[in-house]
């Protein structure tokens, strides 16, 4: 066999080099790529379980004439709390082992007239499920807003789900 032919048919350390930091930064821009991708799936799902939430308010509203006994169970009613009219976790199609977020009437006014609804991001052994997303909040009126300080408040300028 003839070394002398072999030689110059591989790569040198130095290109390996290259190819291999090449492939470690494609690889960090794309992860955080992909959490953010993520992140940002679960805070819509979270959205649309709050608005389908809000649906059922205003269905129930609609045969009961107000908001009370929403929450609780439908033996058991109550004005705050775990709704029984809707799954109390987003996602909503999946196991509540496999939540997100955990969707809560928060407020239902004296009169039964208004309500405010949240989803709260879901937190297992100092691990929020939903990448580090803020709380929802929904008013009855349609005003909308996301903690994006994750602060637990929310300010004027978080008055809105797309800030």
């Amino acid at each position: 066999m003839n070394f002398r032919a072999l030689k110059g048919n591989g790569f040198s350390l130095v290109e390996l080099l290259v190819v291999l930091s090449i492939i470690t930064l494609l690889i960090s821009v794309g992860s955080k790529s992909y959490v953010r991708h993520i992140q940002k799936s679960k805070l819509l799902q979270a959205q649309s379980d709050l608005l389908m939430l809000a649906s059922r308010m205003e269905q129930y509203k609609l045969f009961n004439l107000n908001y009370f006994g929403t929450a609780g169970t439908q033996a058991s009613p109550e004005n705050t709390g775990k709704p029984w009219i809707f799954e109390s976790h987003s996602p909503a199609n999946k196991p509540e082992q496999d939540r997100d977020f955990n969707l809560s009437i928060f407020y239902v006014n004296d009169s039964g007239s208004q309500y405010q609804i949240t989803a709260i991001p879901f937190v297992q052994d100092g691990q929020n499920s939903s990448v580090n997303n803020g709380a929802l909040i929904y008013y009855s009126d349609g005003r909308r807003g996301y903690d994006t300080n994750k602060d637990g408040y929310f300010t004027d300028n978080e008055m809105c789900w797309d800030c």
